[in-house]
């Protein structure tokens, strides 16, 4: 798991600009952001990308249609506009995203599990309180890996967490064979602060 201050670019690799520059200027991309009245659709077009660029890393299952519903009806709980991004090539086809979530778990420590007496008002007023934010997913089309649209993302990120309070971020679940996500993370300034193993064993008897 990585940690990166998001609101220090003197942290940032000085590179990482240059990099998302050229992705707007040279192919053309675009940062938008998803909408809450067509996130569906909008999450559609998240697993497209998803399930392309992320087929050959382990334990890979691709997203099946109920999968993106209930991923949807969760989604609305935690959806920030802000943080909710989605890039397009010239012709306007979505080619990378980034689902960036606002930790939500600081406002419900706050809210004790209830509503009343104060609960909502902490609830209402989260962007006050949460101040760090979980990268969950970040993805780019596999034509489109080494365009700098991830680097355009990354700094779009940054953007953010200058803007508003959140200027912690966590990304989890990231393979070691993955070496353009590490290098990345690299790039903004992140460290390592947690390794998650799996290990496998067969035991006597068991079919392979």
């Amino acid at each position: 798991m990585w940690e990166a201050n998001i609101s220090d670019r003197a942290r940032m690799n000085p590179v990482l600009p240059r990099v998302a520059e050229r992705a707007h200027t040279k192919y053309g991309v675009r940062i938008r952001r998803m909408s809450r009245l067509h996130l569906r659709q909008e999450i559609d077009l998240f697993a497209n990308i998803y399930n392309a660029a992320w087929e050959r890393n382990w334990g890979f299952v691709p997203y099946s249609k109920e999968d993106l519903d209930e991923y949807t009806r969760s989604l609305h709980l935690v959806y920030d506009r802000d943080w909710f991004m989605i890039a397009e090539n010239e012709q306007g086809e979505a080619i990378a995203m980034a689902i960036t979530i606002p930790d939500i778990n600081q406002v419900l420590a706050k809210m004790g599990g209830r509503l009343l007496p104060l609960g909502w008002w902490y609830y209402l007023n989260k962007k006050r309180i949460i101040d760090r934010v979980r990268v969950g997913f970040l993805g780019v089309l596999p034509e489109y890996q080494h365009t700098g649209v991830a680097a355009a993302l990354y700094l779009e990120n940054f953007k953010m967490g200058e803007q508003t309070r959140c200027g912690q971020g966590e990304m989890g679940w990231i393979l070691e064979t993955n070496k353009a996500m590490n290098r990345g993370m690299e790039a903004m300034g992140g460290r390592i602060i947690k390794r998650y193993r799996v290990y496998e064993r067969l035991f006597e008897g068991a079919s392979d």
